[in-house]
């Protein structure tokens, strides 16, 4: 079971790295820099699942398989959450994308 939650909180990880580098290209482009946004995986990636699983581990001392359910239950919330942010991040990175720069007061004579 606690397998499952390392999967899963890997899987939010992985989605918050995505939605990283989107919304920082979108900032990118909207500064007329060219979008080449990372992310930076440490520390979430060791730290995010260690929490996971000690969130589940405590909460199964205090009520028997409450944990794994309870972290389940969190995870699968944050990873549908995450998921229609990127998805409204790329729309919007798209439509950036697609449309002519616009001219700055700098560049117009």
């Amino acid at each position: 079971m606690y397998a499952l939650i390392v999967a899963l909180a890997l899987l939010s990880c992985f989605l918050g790295f995505v939605l990283e580098i989107t919304q920082s290209n979108i900032l990118h482009v909207r500064n007329g820099r060219p979008p080449n946004a990372g992310a930076a995986l440490f520390p979430n990636i060791p730290f995010v699942p260690l929490t996971y699983v000690l969130g589940a581990w405590g909460l199964n001392q205090l009520q028997p398989d409450l944990g794994p359910k309870a972290a389940s239950a969190y995870a699968l919330v944050s990873i549908g959450i995450r998921c229609w942010q990127v998805v409204r991040a790329r729309a919007e990175f798209r439509s950036l994308m697609a449309s002519p720069p616009e001219s700055s007061p700098e560049n117009v004579s």
